[in-house]
């Protein structure tokens, strides 16, 4: 969601069918002129698109899922990936991604996104946009997923530049693997990165690791920079640890417009510490310069408990449309008055079992 020169805009992507047809993915974008936000009006919708699936895979046999959506604030391009099943590499999960243009108001192709010569099924993509601070990168799309990797899932990252074509073998998507424990589960991941606004630039990606069977812990990647440095890459990933003996599962990230304040993340998380008892909500804000230093973490635990439990099919949601209820989290920026406060929202079940929806409001730099 954005301002969008006198305009505001919303783009909310979705799986959507027919009855007894496969799931598809589709978008819709609505538009307020500034009058009519101001006056509590209703939206208006601007445009509404069903991808088709027949280009990628045999859509009598497969659907497609799990759709992440990034808007760029700077151009008003949206970009759109999800989760599908191609013949074209032995039937495997492939990410799929599609791009409108918004000075042409076009839908690109859409294609598939994955490392050439690669076996490993991709599923449950999340997308974000922004400057990471890579080499040669100023601006970046970046994906987060879980793959196959080995023996066990792990989580994978790609990038290329917006309006480049990321199948392109020149100058298409760069690849990361990000193996925390190369013989346990990881997976679930979250992405954010900073604007280019901001003076100090990084990415940052947040998701949930098997510790051992039924026990699982939140884990985030606190510079995807620094990452790439294959000699001792376990010293940037940060486990986060609240409370004593801690468990916890699906995080949620989001990088903060800078401010006086310097660099600032928040994440929120399902933890507790004992088994088969319900989860508490989390939320924490960080300096993302050094994480695991326990000063520069903020901690917000928010009242009652979550339901449910994460099994180690959960980790496995390629070959249906993925039921696991997460939380989110977003910022909020206006010049002072919330620089860096957040909204979270979250179900009060990780699982089928959620009916509820809850949402709250934080800022704990303020008096």
């Amino acid at each position: 969601m954005g301002p969008l020169f006198s305009r505001i805009e919303i783009s909310v992507a979705f799986m959507w069918k027919e009855p007894d047809e496969d799931w598809e993915i589709a978008v819709k974008r609505f538009q307020w002129s500034e009058s009519a936000f101001s006056n509590g009006d209703p939206p208006v919708c601007t445009d509404s698109v069903v991808f088709p699936n027949s280009g990628l895979h045999d859509p009598d046999e497969f659907d497609d899922w799990s759709p992440d959506i990034a808007y760029d604030l700077e151009t008003g391009d949206i970009h759109v990936v999800w989760t599908t099943w191609t013949k074209l590499a032995a039937n495997k999960a492939r990410l799929a991604y599609r791009m409108y243009w918004h000075d042409i108001d076009t839908w690109q192709g859409q294609c598939l996104v994955f490392q050439t010569g690669s076996q490993m099924n991709q599923w449950i993509p999340r997308i974000a946009i922004g400057s990471p601070g890579l080499p040669r990168h100023e601006y970046v799309v970046g994906v987060v997923y879980s793959q196959w990797a080995a023996s066990a899932i792990h989580v994978g990252c790609a990038y290329w530049e917006p309006g480049s074509d990321p199948t392109d073998p020149d100058n298409g998507a760069s690849f990361l693997s990000l193996p925390y424990n190369l013989a346990l589960n990881a997976g679930l991941p979250r992405i954010a990165i900073t604007p280019r606004c901001n003076s100090t630039h990084y990415g940052t990606i947040i998701f949930t690791q098997t510790l051992s069977t039924g026990q699982h812990q939140v884990v985030e990647v606190n510079n995807i920079r620094q990452v790439q440095n294959p000699q001792e890459p376990e010293e940037y990933f940060w486990p986060i640890v609240h409370i004593t003996n801690p468990l916890g599962v699906l995080g949620s990230i989001a990088c903060h417009i800078e401010s006086g304040s310097g660099p600032m993340a928040s994440f929120n998380y399902f933890e507790k510490n004992i088994p088969g008892v319900g989860w508490k909500v989390t939320n924490g804000r960080f300096n993302p310069i050094d994480p695991s230093d326990s000063v520069n973490v903020e901690w917000t635990v928010m009242p009652g408990l979550v339901s449910g439990e994460l099994e180690a099919s959960d980790y496995l949601g390629y070959t249906y449309a993925h039921p696991i209820q997460a939380g989110d989290i977003a910022t909020v920026s206006v010049p002072d008055e919330w620089n860096n406060a957040y909204w979270a929202a979250w179900c009060n079940a990780i699982d089928q079992d959620a009916f509820q929806v809850y949402a709250a409001f934080g800022d704990t730099l303020r008096d």
